[in-house]
């Protein structure tokens, strides 16, 4: 017997670990293999050009974004929780 609702704690901080982990993989990746115009691609010139201040601000910015998308995804998920609520009439 599983109640969905004890459920949501455990869904909610595997998503937020996926998410986390799939975001440090991109950046990852475009460490690896450059593209043209990617954050990976700046943060790999500047290491090779030992910009250590580019180096952090670029790093800077991989955690803000990261804390952004995080906080979206909370909000994301709270509204789609309420629509459920408001629909089963709770």
């Amino acid at each position: 017997l599983i109640y969905l609702p004890s459920l949501r704690s455990h869904f909610t901080s595997g998503l937020l670990t996926c998410m986390g982990l799939a975001w440090k993989s991109g950046v990852a990746a475009e460490v690896i293999c450059p593209p043209k115009l990617a954050i990976g691609t700046e943060i790999s010139q500047a290491r090779t050009a030992l910009e250590t201040p580019e180096l952090f601000a670029w790093t800077l910015v991989i955690v803000l974004l990261s804390l952004a998308f995080e906080r979206l995804f909370l909000w994301g998920l709270a509204r789609v929780e309420s629509v459920l609520l408001e629909r089963s009439g709770t």
